[in-house]
């Protein structure tokens, strides 16, 4: 197997699982102090950046980092649409999935730039 698709394989699992704990732990949150819906989505946004972010900054290396970056931000935002859809009973497609996957394209390019040039040094 390439070593590119590992890295890119990796970083997706790590930040799907990364990502489903966050919203674990945010939902008992949620359940202790009655937070309004627009604060849920805003920080499950966060909470989906930031595990994006993780899985690039320690997985992605070598070269290409924007665009293993790019990728598995892509693939990670598509899957955790759908896996988070599924759980919820409440799958839909509107403008609002592409701008997330469009940001997690974007995290990814970004912290996959990031961690190439870290791990250069």
């Amino acid at each position: 197997m390439n070593a590119s698709f590992k890295q890119i394989l990796k970083a997706c699992c790590l930040s799907i699982i990364a990502s489903l704990i966050f919203v674990l732990i945010f939902t008992f949150i949620v359940k202790a102090f009655l937070l309004n819906v627009n604060t849920i989505k805003t920080v499950n946004q966060i909470f989906k950046t930031l595990a994006i972010a993780l899985g690039g900054i320690i997985f992605i290396k070598e070269e290409k980092g924007a665009i293993k970056g790019a990728l598995y931000g892509l693939v990670t935002a598509i899957i955790t649409f759908l896996l988070f859809g599924v759980i919820a009973n409440n799958l839909y497609f509107n403008a609002k999935v592409l701008l997330e996957c469009l940001l997690g394209a974007i995290t990814g390019a970004i912290c996959g730039v990031i961690a190439v040039n870290l791990k250069k040094k």
